[in-house]
């Protein structure tokens, strides 16, 4: 058995369900942007391989966030 940080093991779930559906995207504070090169990161790589249009950085804003959810649950992708 791999021994995985928490970070790269909730990479690799998002990698697996972004793979399987192109529905799925990821959006937050600083996903869509690499500061460090830390392979430990959640969505680190994911901007690269699936495209800012589903690896979305998001404001500080609470409010955009929740649209985003809502909006995407509710219609499809945003």
């Amino acid at each position: 058995m791999a021994v995985l940080s928490f970070g790269q093991a909730l990479r690799d779930a998002l990698d697996l369900a972004m793979s399987e559906d192109e529905r799925v995207f990821v959006a937050g504070e600083g996903v869509g942007v690499s500061i460090h090169y830390d392979p430990n990161l959640p969505t680190h790589g994911l901007r690269e391989k699936y495209g800012p249009k589903r690896v979305k950085d998001m404001p500080v804003s609470e409010a955009a966030i929740a649209g985003l959810a809502v909006g995407g649950g509710d219609g499809g992708r945003s």
